[in-house]
């Protein structure tokens, strides 16, 4: 199935309506006979770029979230005292 823009108004097989500029899921049978007909025109997509359009200003301003309340701690003395491991019995 192929999604087209229809060129201009076409009834379809079961008697559905579609105008202008229109988009349809058709097969490539009908596809190849709409475009005969000059209902759909036929494009190169590597030659018709796909444009995304910004939506532009939401109405939403980013936040910043603020002190949260939490102070960092320090964690002060562990109460754990290194040790010297000694001697080692390597000669240097």
């Amino acid at each position: 199935m192929v999604y087209v823009r229809l060129a201009r108004d076409w009834t379809d097989d079961e008697g559905l309506e579609h105008d202008a500029g229109d988009m349809v899921d058709v097969d490539a049978v009908t596809l190849a006979q709409l475009e005969a007909d000059g209902v759909v025109e036929a494009s190169d997509t590597r030659e018709t770029p796909v444009l995304t359009a910004w939506a532009g200003e939401t109405g939403v301003k980013p936040q910043w979230a603020g002190e949260t309340g939490v102070k960092p701690q320090w964690a002060g003395e562990t109460g754990v005292k290194p040790q010297w491991a000694g001697e080692t019995g390597i000669e240097a």
